[in-house]
């Protein structure tokens, strides 16, 4: 009987341990950052300013520089 009792306060008090730090720690937001957040944003904010939006997909540019016609250099 006894050793229920002493589960039972182990089980609320880790419950209530929970209950206290599980709120302050979601309102701390997600402040992790790697080595490697720097490095990617400033990639994407590069990438971001040097890409010409033409609005059309990869795909379709790609198909569009296949079909130009290929200029030989014997006729220029």
């Amino acid at each position: 009987m006894f050793r229920r009792i002493r589960y039972r306060n182990w089980l609320v008090a880790g419950l209530g341990l929970a209950a206290l730090v599980v709120p302050t720690t979601a309102l701390a937001g997600n402040s992790y950052r790697d080595g490697w957040y720097g490095y990617a944003v400033s990639s994407t904010k590069q990438a971001q300013q040097s890409q010409v939006v033409d609005g059309r997909s990869p795909d379709t540019r790609d198909a569009a520089l296949a079909d130009q016609p290929k200029l030989d250099p014997a006729i220029v």
